[in-house]
């Protein structure tokens, strides 16, 4: 490796021809085998959509369908994401650019909205996509196979070891934060930060016009993403990259013409981005002006001494949605043997990793005072356990130093019995994320998906224009009904305390 802290700079190393590119696309087909592994679902016989929480509710109980209840925290899913993308499905199948959304409270912007996703990647393929139940499976698993390639090549640009990039890519890819937000906009977002520090490291390294286009788009999906929060981290999470890289470039070599044209290239290439996504963002803001944030402060529901947990319980069955962060067994163990090789031989892509842990052990864990903690912006209105997609990022970073290290680093390591108990490991992560991901989020079968009953088409044969229906909980919560084109207003998008006293 030279990637020391000492030794030769970032720039111009690891150049493209030194790995032929049919290698990355073995990785990547592992990788893709290893997502679906995962999963674990059959998308022609199964559906991701939490049709397990709908059919548990009694305003269902007619459907004729039955399915266990795996998890009862994913009602955003059903009362504010599937109704508004059934809405803009249904415009765009019918020739229509949905810019209006009438389904929702009492009509509001449509498809350029980020906070609906209309614009994200996981919603056009489920927009193109024949079958819906079929097609909202597809954009889940494009989420997680976007987090993996983008947190493979992030891990080759930095240590150029396909083997760890592998497995850094599924520890990232399902990190607790990306297991438990699967059906929330956190999970579009947070899938596009490896693809902003790999943009930006692999600029930085060639100086390619390519990459710092690859870098624009990126900053502008991110924040097109959804969830400005986690937009947020991970441009905390590029600062604190190019700080490190920044720093190291100067002590190798000083302040040069090289370093200065890069550096400017990637602001310019970050400000573009910004532009791209600046109208939905300017969208997003009118929202949240008009949104009584009064309710929502920041802090943390996470103590220091909650870091046990990144070895997957708590010991106390209070895991959830807020609280799941573990990133795997195998993978926490790796993490904590890397602390041990960065004194040993300080690397400065391990220390990249070492300052997101302590970011997030003083942000998510609530280690500094909360005074400093709320005045970094975007901090004092949102909820600090959310950081934790943050410490996901620094285990895959560790993690892959570790293996680095487990392995030899001549040609021939692949013969030897290290590169099988590498395997082995990754066999034994993979197996570990898969029963995280199963724990939080059901495979239902496939006809499942928005069932119709007597007592829904009775009234949508009978309701006229104009008219909504107001549904009490028997119908899981307002909004829900919605999916089948019943206005109904959505209790998630109340936005002040009147809205949610008169309803």
């Amino acid at each position: 490796m030279n990637t020391q802290m000492g030794e030769a700079p970032v720039q111009n190393s690891h150049l493209p021809g030194e790995t032929p590119f049919l290698r990355h696309i073995i990785s990547m087909v592992l990788l893709f085998v290893l997502v679906l592994g995962i999963v674990g679902v059959n998308p022609f016989r199964q559906t991701l959509a939490p049709m397990d929480l709908l059919l548990a509710y009694p305003g269902w109980d007619n459907a004729g369908i039955d399915t266990p209840l795996i998890n009862a925290e994913r009602s955003d899913a059903l009362d504010h994401r599937l109704p508004n993308w059934r809405e803009f499905r249904r415009e765009l199948w019918e020739g229509h650019i949905p810019l209006w959304n009438p389904v929702h409270q009492l009509g509001a912007t449509g498809i350029q909205s980020p906070i609906y996703e209309g614009l994200s990647i996981p919603f056009l393929i489920y927009a193109l996509t024949p079958n819906e139940a079929m097609g909202y499976t597809f954009a889940i698993l494009a989420n997680y196979l976007l987090a993996a390639f983008g947190t493979y090549f992030l891990l080759f640009f930095m240590f150029r070891n396909r083997l760890a990039a592998v497995f850094g890519a599924i520890v990232f890819a399902f990190c607790g934060f990306n297991i438990a937000w699967a059906h929330w906009p956190h999970l579009t977002t947070s899938a596009l930060v490896p693809w902003v520090l790999a943009t930006q490291l692999r600029y930085w390294q060639t100086g390619r016009l390519s990459w710092a286009l690859g870098f624009t788009f990126s900053v502008a999906l991110m924040g097109l993403g959804g969830f400005p929060f986690v937009a947020l981290l991970g441009v905390i999470s590029a600062l604190i990259l190019a700080i490190v890289v920044l720093a190291v470039e100067i002590r190798s070599t000083g302040v040069n013409q090289l370093m200065i044209r890069r550096f400017i290239g990637l602001g310019c290439a970050g400000i573009a981005g910004a532009f791209l996504s600046l109208p939905g963002l300017l969208q997003l803001k009118d929202i949240l002006d008009s949104t009584d944030l009064s309710i929502r402060t920041g802090g943390t529901i996470f103590t220091p001494y909650d870091i046990v947990n990144m070895f997957g319980s708590d010991f106390v069955n209070h895991l959830g949605v807020e609280r799941t962060f573990s990133a795997g067994v195998p993978a926490a163990f790796l993490t904590l043997i890397a602390l041990y090789f960065i004194f040993r031989s300080p690397d400065r892509f391990a220390v990249f990793g070492l300052l997101l842990a302590i970011f997030t052990l003083a942000t998510a864990f609530g280690m500094a005072p909360a005074e400093l903690v709320s005045a970094i912006p975007g901090f004092s209105v949102n909820t600090w356990s959310r950081a934790s997609i943050l410490f996901g990022l620094s285990v895959a970073v560790l993690s892959s130093y570790t293996i680095i290290h487990i392995c030899n680093t001549s040609s021939s390591y692949k013969f030897s019995y290290k590169f099988y108990i590498v395997l082995l490991v990754l066999a034994i992560q993979s197996v570990n994320l898969s029963y995280s991901f199963t724990r939080l989020n059901a495979r239902p079968d496939i006809n499942t998906f928005f069932p119709e009953t007597p007592s829904l088409s009775y009234t949508l044969s009978k309701i006229l224009p104009g008219q909504s229906v107001i549904a009490d909980g028997s119908f899981v919560t307002s909004g829900v009904l919605s999916n089948y084109r019943l206005p109904e207003l959505f209790a998630h998008g109340f936005r002040t305390d009147a809205q949610t006293d008169s309803f």
